[in-house]
């Protein structure tokens, strides 16, 4: 089943290929989600195989967040998420968002969701003492 999400006439949908035992199979870029109705794919600015960006999405209007939960800028398998905002019939990556606390193996990004301009992130396997997971709330002002 493929990860994805509907808001008004925009269809999202996350591609997830291979497997993380063998993210060196995957090609840079071969994750990605697709507005089929503009038909962009959607790629994340710094993406890299093994990420696994796009498994997780979520729409609200015209924005879009993507997970990446396997994505390295905090240590391996840290995780991020990336916003995308819809202009006409473009899309463009607004922010990368990434905890705060994050470490190697949380997976933040592994569930995204999105509702107005509130976004919220799990981080499946951060430690917190005992790998209990965390939720981070992240809120839009000012159209950024």
């Amino acid at each position: 089943m493929l990860p994805g999400d509907v808001s008004g006439d925009i269809l999202a949908a996350g591609l997830v290929a291979g497997h993380k035992t063998n993210p060196a199979s995957l090609p840079q870029g071969a994750q990605a989600a697709i507005d089929p109705a503009t038909a962009q794919k959607l790629l994340a600015g710094d993406s890299a195989g093994g990420d696994r960006f796009g498994t997780s999405v979520s729409v609200s209007g015209s924005t879009a967040v993507i997970g990446a939960p396997q994505d390295n800028d905090r240590g391996a398998d840290s995780g991020s998420a990336y916003v995308f905002v819809r202009s006409g019939n473009i899309w463009t990556q607004q922010q990368k968002l990434i905890a705060n606390d994050g470490a190697a193996g949380d997976q933040f990004g592994r569930s995204v969701s999105i509702s107005g301009d509130t976004v919220v992130v799990s981080s499946e396997y951060a430690l917190n003492g005992d790998n209990i997971g965390s939720v981070y709330v992240f809120v839009r002002s000012g159209g950024s």
